[in-house]
């Protein structure tokens, strides 16, 4: 336990993990890239067959800058957004209308969510080698499709009265927006010297995401039926009540942005314009401020004050905390 706590303490205390010097992600496996690893610059990144790259939630892009890459077989680096949620349908009246008033209107269907936009890439990676069937999918979310409008009340029954007129449907509520796709941006250059290219085992999506479909109208409501009744000076007939009309369905959802796609080499020598930027957004340096936190605590409780080299890592660690969060401080003023 405390060598696996000491190995994460000296990955942390090497320089964040905003500038961590490899990434590994086996074969297989679904890899999360979490806040703290939105912007990365990184000695090697190596990528198994069949391995899945997700985000976590409120990373809204991923930007990182390798020197040595390595893509397996059938990767696929998955930044759709999620899709939004349906709207709810409305509910129905429980009884109709008292005697003799005319029924209320059918409540309206909710409205669907916006889909989310897709995850932005922005990669800047030396290709050392790169199987076939890879994926970079940055697609917005579908958007939820409206809710049904409820059915319109029962008009009240027919009691010494003119029958009264039921309530319309309620309308349907209109669809969520999809997602803008994410941006994408791939530029990268030949890291093995044997000529590489992989313009034709790659596979780029970036499509806006799909409007939610519109809720139905509801139904209009029943009128009551006429009667005979008596009265204080004959037998009268007390006309129907006339029924409700069928609300309106709502509008459907926009289809959302496409995501602008770039992918190009470049020259080995070259490199970004953000290479040399002090780090990733406040909300990821303020994770790995937590993150470092913790692990010092850690250490603490398992370590002995005796211990030389324990000490040092503890203090690299806590320097490391003070910077990242006096960048908070100076990114969080701009």
């Amino acid at each position: 336990m405390r060598k696996r706590i000491l190995a994460t303490a000296l990955l942390l205390a090497s320089g964040t993990l905003v500038h961590a010097a490899d990434l590994t992600i086996p074969a297989g496996q679904t890899y999360i890239i979490t806040p703290e690893q939105s912007d990365l610059r990184l000695e090697k990144l190596s990528i198994g067959d069949g391995a899945r790259v997700r985000f976590a939630p409120g990373v809204s892009r991923w930007r990182v800058e390798a020197k040595h890459v390595s893509v397996g077989e059938n990767v696929v680096i998955d930044g759709r957004g999620g899709n939004g949620t349906n709207g709810a349908d409305a509910s129905p009246f429980a009884d109709r209308a008292k005697d003799c008033d005319a029924g209320s209107v059918g409540r309206a269907g909710g409205a669907g969510a916006s889909g989310n936009n897709g995850t932005a890439l922005d990669l800047w990676w030396g290709i050392d080698a790169w199987g076939s069937n890879s994926k970079l999918l940055t697609d917005g979310g579908s958007g939820g499709v409206g809710g049904a409008g409820g059915n319109g009340q029962d008009g009240g029954k027919v009691n010494r009265c003119a029958g009264p007129a039921a309530g319309n449907g309620g309308n349907g509520g209109s669809g969520g927006a999809g997602g803008a796709g994410g941006e994408v941006a791939l530029s990268y250059f030949d890291a093995s010297g044997k000529g590489l290219s992989i313009s034709d085992r790659l596979n780029v999506s970036a499509a806006g995401g799909a409007g939610g479909s519109a809720g139905n109208g509801g139904a209009g409501g029943a009128g009551a039926d006429g009667r005979f009744q008596r009265t204080a000076s004959a037998d009268a007939y007390f006309s129907a009540g006339s029924a409700g009309t069928r609300g309106s369905a709502g509008l459907p959802g926009a289809v959302g942005v496409v995501g602008t796609v770039a992918v190009k080499q470049v020259a080995a020598a070259a490199h970004p314009s953000w290479t040399n930027e002090v780090g990733s957004a406040a909300p990821a340096d303020r994770g790995t401020v937590q993150t470092l936190q913790k692990q010092v605590q850690a250490l603490q409780a398992a370590g002995s004050p005796a211990d030389a080299s324990l000490a040092d890592v503890v203090r690299a660690m806590q320097d490391q905390i003070k910077r990242l969060e006096q960048r908070v401080k100076t990114l969080e003023a701009r």
